[in-house]
C-alpha cells in the first residue's frame, strides 16, 4: 500500500509511514484542526470596518465597558458641580465680596408720553413697574417700584424733549437681597426712603434708609415711626404720614414733622388715613390719599395743618407726589403711571382768595418784607446748588414782595466734550440793577462746524452754519428781543451778556436756541435746532 501523504510503498502491518511519520489506521489521516473559518488569517485594516465574522471578535472586556462608564459619569459630575458653582456659589462669593455685584441699573429705555391739555392732569409717562412713592432731585425723578425687580425706577428728560427710564436695583448690603421701598423724597444732599425694617433684620416695623444721590447704594438706616406710607422735605425738616391697613381699620392716623436726625418734632391730625405721597412746594404741603383717591394742599405755616384745597379725581390709586420746581406730579399704581398736574391748575388750587375748607383756598397774609440781612440770605440761598434751596427762596422773595433776580439751568452730568457732541451745560439769568444779564457754557463739537459756505444735494442748495440764539420775552416788552451768536467750535461760553437795558416791572423770560446746518460724513445735508433752555425772572 502507499502513504496517504508521502505515497511511498509501505509494507503490509506497517502503522505509521517511516519517511513522513503520517499514521496508517486503515483510512486518509484528519487533516489538522482549524482554530478558524476559513480565510485570510487577518483581515486588513483598511477592510476590518467591513469583515463581519471578524467585527465579533472586537467587543469590549467588561473593564473597558466599566473604565468607559466611570468616565462619562465623573465629566457628568463635574458638569453638574461646574454649573451649580457658577449659577449658586459663584453669585454668592461675588455678593460676599462686594454686596452691590451684578446690581447695575438697566439701560435706559423710552417712555411712552400721552399729552391731555384739557385735563387736571396735561402729560401722562407710563412705567414698566409699580410706582410707590416719588421724587425730584432737580435732574430726575426715581420712584419706587413695587414690581419685580423692585428697587427704583430713574425717569428723567431728555433734551429733545423724550422722556427715559432705567431699573435700578436697591441691595440691603448684610445679606445682599434686592428689596423694596415704600415711599421717597430729596434732602437736597441725599435720597431719603422708607422700608420695612424686617429687611434690615430691625426691631422696628418701618425704618428711614438713606441712599446715596450718585450709587444709589444705601449709606444708612434710622427708625421710623410705624405704619408711615410717605415722607417729604421741605428745605429744613421732614415731614412724614401714616398709610392705615384698610379705610376701617382703626389705627390712628398721623402726619408727624422730623428734624434732620429723623427725630419726631411735632405730631397732627392728617386730612384723611391712607397717606401714599407727599410733596413739599416751597409754600404747601401737597397730601395725597389711596382710600378717597384725593389730593389734598395743606398750608403747615402756623402749626396746625389747614386745607387749601381738597380734590378727588379719576385716579384710581395715588401713590406718591413730587414737586419739580414748577409742576406737582403723581405717581398713579393703577395704570402704572407718572401724571403731571397742569400748572394753571396747580396756581388755581393754591390762590390767595376764598374761604379756607370746603375745597376753597385759604386766606393767608403776605408776610412782611424782612430786614436786610434777610434778604441778602434769601439772595445767597437763591443762587445755590441745592434746587430745593433755590426754591425755598424763591418763594421766601416772592411773598416779601421783592425781585427774583436769579435762575439757572445746569446739567448735572455734562456729557463729555466730543467732536459730536453739541449741548448747553449751563445757563443763568440775572437782574443786575435795570438791566438783563445772562451768562452760558455751550459745547458745539467740531462736527457741526461748516467747511464751506454752502451744500449741493441733488437739485438743492443749502448755506451751511451753526449759531446760536437767546431770545427775551415778557409782556413787558413790545416784541421779542433776540442776541444771535456765531458758533465757535468746541466750547462757547460767555460771561455778564447784557441783553436788556431799563428794565421796567414784570416777568421776563429767556430761552436758548441752537439752529446748525451742516453736512454729516455719511448722509449729506443736515438740519439740527435745539431749543436748549428756559428761564425766568421777576421785577417787582
Amino acid at each position: 500500500m502507499q502513504c496517504p501523504r508521502c505515497h511511498r510503498e509501505l509494507s503490509d502491518g506497517q502503522t505509521s509511514c517511516p519517511r513522513c511519520g503520517a499514521p496508517l489506521t486503515g483510512g486518509a489521516p484528519r487533516p489538522p484542526r482549524r482554530s478558524s473559518p476559513p480565510g485570510p488569517a487577518s483581515t486588513p485594516l483598511r477592510n476590518r470596518a467591513t469583515a463581519g465574522p471578524q467585527h465579533a471578535t472586537t467587543a469590549r472586556s467588561p473593564l473597558a465597558r466599566i473604565a468607559l462608564i466611570l468616565t462619562v459619569s465623573l465629566l457628568g459630575a463635574a458638569l453638574v458641580v461646574g454649573g451649580y458653582y457658577y449659577v449658586k456659589i459663584y453669585p454668592r462669593v461675588k455678593l460676599i465680596e462686594d454686596p452691590y455685584w451684578g446690581s447695575e441699573p438697566s439701560r435706559k429705555k423710552s417712555l411712552r408720553a400721552e399729552t391731555n391739555p384739557g385735563g387736571e392732569f396735561d402729560l401722562k409717562l407710563e412705567l414698566p413697574g409699580g410706582p410707590y412713592g416719588v421724587a425730584w432731585d432737580g435732574s430726575r425723578f426715581l420712584a419706587c417700584n413695587r414690581a419685580d425687580p423692585w428697587g427704583l425706577m430713574s425717569i428723567a428728560p431728555d433734551d429733545d424733549g423724550d422722556w427715559t427710564v432705567q431699573m435700578v436695583p436697591v441691595i440691603e448690603p448684610s445679606n445682599a437681597q434686592r428689596m423694596s421701598l415704600d415711599g421717597i423724597t430729596w434732602n437736597g444732599d441725599s435720597f431719603v426712603a422708607l422700608a420695612m425694617g424686617s429687611w434690615f433684620q430691625s426691631k422696628e416695623e418701618t425704618v428711614f434708609v438713606v441712599l446715596d444721590r450718585a450709587t444709589l447704594r444705601i449709606t444708612r438706616t434710622a427708625p421710623a415711626p410705624a405704619r408711615l406710607g410717605a415722607i417729604a422735605w421741605d428745605g429744613t425738616k421732614y415731614w412724614a404720614a401714616t398709610r392705615n391697613n384698610t379705610q376701617t381699620s382703626g389705627e390712628t392716623p398721623r402726619l408727624y414733622e422730623l428734624d434732620r436726625n429723623f427725630l419726631v418734632i411735632g405730631e397732627h391730625e392728617p386730612p384723611s388715613v391712607g397717606c401714599q405721597g407727599l410733596a413739599w412746594d416751597g409754600r404747601y404741603l401737597w397730601y395725597t390719599d389711596v382710600f378717597s383717591d384725593s389730593i389734598t394742599v395743606l398750608d403747615v405755616s402756623a402749626g396746625s395743618p389747614v386745607v387749601v384745597k381738597s380734590w378727588s379725581g379719576p385716579v384710581q390709586y395715588p401713590s406718591g407726589l413730587a414737586f419739580d420746581g414748577s409742576s406737582i406730579w403723581l405717581a398713579d399704581y393703577e395704570d402704572d403711571a407718572l401724571r403731571r398736574l397742569k400748572r394753571s391748575t396747580m396756581l388755581a388750587w393754591t390762590g390767595r382768595s376764598g374761604t379756607a375748607g370746603e375745597g376753597q383756598v385759604s386766606q393767608i397774609p403776605a408776610a412782611s418784607p424782612a430786614d436786610p440781612r434777610d434778604v441778602a440770605e434769601l439772595r445767597r440761598k437763591l443762587r445755590s446748588e441745592d434746587w430745593v434751596e433755590r426754591m425755598h427762596a424763591e418763594n421766601a422773595l416772592r411773598e416779601r414782595g421783592l425781585d427774583i433776580d436769579y435762575d439757572r439751568r445746569r446739567e448735572s452730568s455734562p456729557a463729555p466734550a466730543s467732536p459730536s457732541k453739541i449741548d448747553l451745560d449751563d445757563f443763568i439769568l440775572e437782574i443786575r440793577g435795570d438791566q438783563l444779564v445772562a451768562s452760558w457754557d455751550a459745547w458745539i463739537g467740531e462736527d457741526y462746524l461748516p467747511t464751506a459756505n454752502e451744500s449741493t444735494s441733488g437739485i438743492v442748495t443749502m448755506p451751511l452754519f451753526a449759531r446760536y440764539t437767546v431770545t427775551v420775552s415778557s409782556s413787558a416788552l413790545p416784541a421779542d428781543v433776540e442776541k444771535e451768536f456765531e458758533a465757535r467750535p468746541g466750547p462757547n461760553n460767555e460771561r455778564d451778556v447784557v441783553l436788556l437795558d431799563g428794565l421796567r416791572p414784570g416777568k421776563y423770560s429767556a430761552s436758548f436756541f441752537i439752529h446748525v446746518q451742516y453736512v454729516d460724513k455719511t448722509d449729506g445735508a443736515k438740519i439740527l435746532n435745539l431749543n436748549e433752555a428756559w428761564l425766568e425772572v421777576e421785577k417787582q
